[in-house]
């Protein structure tokens, strides 16, 4: 979970809302994440809902290998 979330701001889901404002050490791939920009509850849709267009995004992102990585160990 991050630590310093005041300045950054916490989704419903307690993502930050914005990756590129929160580095942590070891985390600096985030700024080049192709949803550094979009909000994190696109990649959390309501029950039912369709995850469609995260999947575009995540789809041509440089760094989704390390993304996946990350999601997988902090599940």
């Amino acid at each position: 979970m991050i630590r310093n979330h005041t300045a950054v701001g916490l989704s419903s889901v307690g993502y930050p809302r914005a990756w590129t404002e929160v580095t942590l050490p070891g985390d600096t791939w985030r700024r080049d994440a192709a949803c550094s920009h979009v909000d994190p509850e696109l990649f959390y849709p309501e029950k039912g809902g369709s995850a469609a267009a995260a999947k575009r995004i995540c789809e041509g992102c440089p760094v989704r290998a390390e993304c996946l990585a990350w999601a997988l160990e902090h599940r």
